[in-house]
């Protein structure tokens, strides 16, 4: 089952969502063809028919992080974060110390807002550098806690670290400026 879940998942991410259906019609109700049908409905946006097969996966089998996480995305991408923390938190249980899980945690307290969130949020970025590293991505969404924090100081720094790693020296170098004459206000 497992391998027939990597694959299907696979398949729902790299295929179109036309030849995934044709692989795996409606009629398979099989956990691998439910999942690849789910990826490819949050792929294309069908959140609102991608949902109810995710629930489907999670009642099935609770213990597979994968679909928890599949469900807190799609929820966060579809504008729904308060709606995607405990998909998360589920996930993060199974999976405690996995980076990938602790970012896609803090995008969904960050797209929730406030100033817990946000401390929240720049914990986990914290704790998801043991296993991920330094990212563009992870410094961007620190730029973003701590302009929720009301630190405009942090966020410039956080801002020119993820501009240098990205390549936009230009920007790196205007951004840790800022955050330099902010320090020592």
């Amino acid at each position: 089952l497992r391998y027939e879940l990597v694959k299907a998942k696979i398949i729902g991410y790299t295929q179109g969502p036309q030849r995934v259906f044709q692989r795996y019609p409606s009629s398979n109700s099989s956990m691998p063809a439910r999942y690849a049908r789910a990826v490819a409905m949050y792929r294309r946006g069908d959140i609102k028919n991608a949902i109810p097969l995710l629930d489907g996966l999670t009642d099935e089998l609770p213990q597979n992080p994968y679909f928890w996480e599949l469900k807190a995305q799609a929820l966060l991408e579809s504008g729904q974060p308060e709606r995607g923390i405990p998909s998360i938190k589920k996930a993060r249980e199974l999976l405690p110390n996995n980076g990938l899980l602790q970012i896609l945690h803090a995008q969904l307290l960050l797209g929730v807002g406030g100033k817990a969130n946000a401390d929240q949020a720049l914990k986990l970025l914290i704790l998801s550098k043991k296993t991920e590293g330094d990212s563009p991505a992870v410094a961007k969404l620190q730029a973003q806690a701590h302009s929720e924090k009301g630190d405009p100081a942090r966020a410039d720094l956080a801002a020119a670290e993820y501009a240098f790693s990205s390549g936009d020296r230009e920007l790196a170098i205007e951004k840790a400026t800022a955050a330099q004459k902010r320090f020592k206000k």
